[in-house]
């Protein structure tokens, strides 16, 4: 019978990830596995819910969230993973939808869905809690489940802010995704539990930065 963990492998690093490129991401995790075969590196999405509690709880190692991370049991200034613009999901007959970009000012005129018990910045800089003229942006939606976000916006309940990189995740025909043209990037990077810092946190941290950030345009 083969023996688990194989033969060799002296450690475990659990990465659970919040974007949706999954496949893009690729490279990065072959580079770490080639440079340290003597880790295991397991890649598993996110939860939705708390991602931070994993990390809290043991359940991962390194969580690739977006910016800015302020947790003050937690390192958030690892090295950037992917950054890119921001687009707007919206139905395919909505008016928004034949735009060739819109303004942050007008998501005050759209209902919004947000997950529950988000850290206040962390969210805000997800989907900001007001527009530039100081209109507050709704969220009239609480959801637990990531796919529910983007079935309220095909049915015509909500739309919803995401980052580019979600078109290669979710390409749907009912659903348009004008660029936010006014709205900052968002950044993806490595945190992780400061008191579980250890060489293949710091390993996988260091291939991140040798490789550089991923950068995503409009699609």
């Amino acid at each position: 019978m083969r023996s688990w963990p194989p033969r060799g492998v002296t450690a475990v690093l659990r990465v659970g990830l919040l974007p949706f490129n999954i496949a893009d991401l690729q490279a990065c995790w072959r580079e770490c596995r080639d440079r340290h075969p003597q880790w295991e590196l397991q890649i598993r999405r996110a939860p939705f819910i708390d991602p931070f509690g994993s990390l809290r709880k043991g359940e991962l190692d390194v969580l690739v969230t977006w910016l800015p991370v302020e947790e003050t049991d937690l390192t958030a200034g690892g090295p950037v993973v992917l950054t890119g613009p921001r687009l707007l999901a919206v139905p395919v007959d909505d008016a928004l939808a034949a735009r060739s970009s819109v303004a942050l000012e007008i998501l005050a005129d759209r209902p919004h869905a947000t997950a529950p018990s988000m850290p206040d910045c962390w969210e805000d800089r997800y989907l900001p809690f007001h527009t530039p003229r100081g209109r507050r942006i709704e969220r009239v939606r609480s959801i637990t489940n990531i796919d529910d976000v983007i079935n309220l916006v095909g049915t015509g309940e909500t739309v919803q802010c995401f980052p580019a990189h979600v078109t290669g995740h979710w390409a749907m025909s009912h659903i348009r995704w004008p660029p936010i043209r006014d709205m900052p990037p968002l950044t993806y990077a490595l945190v992780w539990r400061t008191e579980s810092d250890s060489d293949p946190v710091r390993a996988l941290a260091g291939v991140v930065e040798d490789l550089g950030p991923m950068h995503f345009d409009h699609r």
